[in-house]
């Protein structure tokens, strides 16, 4: 007997988003971005102190700030899944560590926001030094910025493209800037996740924008998010969420992305 594998109908379908989901997702970034501007102003008003941040005379902890980006979503409606990201130092170079512990400065911070509001998720990832940013660290920087870029560009030429053709844009540029990538470094790459995912009632859903034949196309919302890990230092990562239309893209996040925090 044949056994043939058949599509998830439902999946497929929910590549594309409707208007009314579409505002949902424009909304619940909103959200995320008055969220992750109260974050920033946190670290921004931290004091630096025997080599770490004090916050209110006390020691800013990867804890407290996610505590206080919660407080903030919860305060309006919207639910902080577990997945929330608020890592520093070298702890910032895993991927996926939730982050704990004292927030130093002279080290990136990465702040990785997934609220959901009336079920859809939002998603974005900025990265924050405080203090006297390091060399090496400005460096990462630069090169996940412009590996973002890079792949804005592509897009603005129109959509139905290659998640495979964004994907290697991404490790071109790191691979131009000295970084190692999955392409010719597969065992201990620096950039070592998906470029970007589908975003809805699922905070990871289809298209995957990786080494795939996945399509982008109108109605589609996706994340766009290059990042760089190196254990001795830490990470940077950047992340935005952004909409796929007929003549482009709509970009849903309109924070900058500056690194440096005085």
């Amino acid at each position: 007997m044949n056994v043939e594998s058949i599509p998830d109908k439902i999946i497929e379908a929910r590549k594309k988003k409707s208007k009314e989901e579409i505002q949902k997702l424009r909304r619940i970034q909103e959200y995320n971005e008055k969220a992750m501007r109260k974050a920033r102003k946190i670290i921004e008003k931290a004091e630096i102190k025997d080599n770490k941040l004090y916050f209110k005379e006390k020691i800013l902890t990867s804890e407290k700030l996610r505590s206080e980006i919660k407080n903030f979503l919860v305060d309006r409606d919207c639910e902080l899944p577990e997945e929330t990201i608020v890592s520093s130092g070298k702890e910032s170079a895993k991927p996926h560590a939730r982050g704990k512990g004292p927030i130093k400065p002279n080290e990136p911070i990465i702040i990785d926001i997934i609220p959901r509001r009336n079920h859809y998720f939002g998603d974005m990832t900025r990265t924050f030094v405080k203090g006297d940013i390091p060399q090496e660290v400005e460096g990462m920087y630069e090169a996940v910025l412009e590996a973002q870029e890079e792949v804005f560009k592509m897009l603005e030429n129109g959509s139905e493209i290659k998640a495979n053709d964004l994907h290697n844009r991404v490790c071109e540029v790191l691979e131009r800037n000295g970084y190692k990538t999955p392409r010719k470094d597969e065992e201990e790459p620096d950039f070592m996740h998906s470029t970007g995912h589908g975003v809805g009632l699922e905070i990871h859903e289809k298209p995957k924008i990786a080494n795939n034949e996945d399509i982008l196309e109108p109605g589609m919302v996706v994340t766009i998010e290059p990042g760089l890990y190196l254990p001795r230092i830490g990470g940077v990562r950047l992340e935005d969420m952004i909409l796929i239309k007929e003549n482009g893209y709509e970009n849903l996040n309109k924070m900058s992305k500056d690194l440096g925090v005085s």
